[in-house]
C-alpha cells in the first residue's frame, strides 16, 4: 500500500470546507491518511477516539458529502479520485472491501458517486441481501404507505432504501423532493416505492435543506 497521500487545493481550500468545523476539517485529513489505496477505511471509531471528538462530526462529513457511509461501519472517500490520483501501479494494493466498492462509480479525477439502485450485479445483490437486511432496515426505518398508516404492521419490507444514493439523488434535482418525486415515476418506479422514498426525504433530509 502507499504510504503517501496527496489532497487536492480545490476539494479543501473551497468556503464549503472551510464552512465545517474545525473538528471535521481535522478528522478528513486524518481519515485521508489513514484510508487504504482506494479511500477505504474501517476504523474511524478509534480515530475519532483518537482525536477526542465525537460522532457527530463523522455524520457532519457524510452530510457534507465529503465521506460516504456504507452503514456498516465501513467508509469511504468521496474525493479520493480527485485527491490521490497518481499512486503508482507496483505501489497499489485495491481495497479488501469490494463489495461496498462495487457500489460505486469509480471515474478518474472525479467523485466516488454511489450507483443509482438496480445497477448491482444479481449475484452482489444476493450475496449482500441476507447480511444487510436487518442492518439497513435498523439505519433506515422504511415509512409505509400513506394508505397503511393506521397499520403499521403492513410495512412493505420489500422496499429498501439506500440512504447514501438516496441523498445524492435528492441533491442533483437541487433538493427538490417533487423533481424526485416525478423523475422516479416517469423512471418507472412503483408509486408505492416513491412514497417511501418521498417520506423518508422529507422526514431524513428536507431539515438539511437551507
Amino acid at each position: 500500500m502507499a504510504k503517501k497521500r496527496m489532497f487536492n487545493v480545490d476539494i479543501a481550500t473551497t468556503d464549503k470546507f472551510y464552512n465545517l468545523s474545525m473538528e471535521a476539517q481535522a478528522l478528513y485529513f486524518q481519515l485521508g491518511l489513514q484510508a487504504d489505496d482506494d479511500g477505504f477505511l474501517d476504523r474511524t471509531r478509534s480515530i475519532l477516539m483518537m482525536l477526542g471528538i465525537g460522532k457527530e462530526v463523522l455524520t457532519e462529513l457524510v452530510e457534507n458529502d465529503y465521506l460516504i457511509d456504507f452503514g456498516n461501519g465501513i467508509y469511504c472517500i468521496t474525493h479520493w479520485r480527485i485527491n490521490n490520483n497518481k499512486i503508482r501501479a507496483s505501489l497499489y494494493t485495491p481495497t479488501m472491501y469490494q463489495k461496498e466498492y462495487n457500489m460505486l462509480i469509480d471515474e478518474s479525477n472525479r467523485p466516488y458517486r454511489l450507483k443509482p439502485l438496480g445497477d448491482a450485479s444479481d449475484d452482489e445483490q444476493q450475496q449482500g441481501e441476507q447480511e444487510n437486511t436487518d442492518q439497513e432496515q435498523e439505519q433506515a426505518p422504511l415509512p409505509w404507505d400513506s394508505n397503511d398508516n393506521n397499520n403499521p404492521n403492513k410495512v412493505n419490507q420489500k422496499i429498501s432504501i439506500n440512504r447514501n444514493w438516496l441523498y445524492n439523488y435528492w441533491l442533483d434535482h437541487n433538493k427538490e423532493t417533487s423533481q424526485v418525486v416525478n423523475d422516479l415515476l416517469r423512471d418507472g418506479y412503483e408509486p408505492k416505492t416513491v412514497t417511501a422514498y418521498r417520506d423518508y426525504i422529507k422526514q431524513e433530509f428536507e431539515k438539511y435543506k437551507h
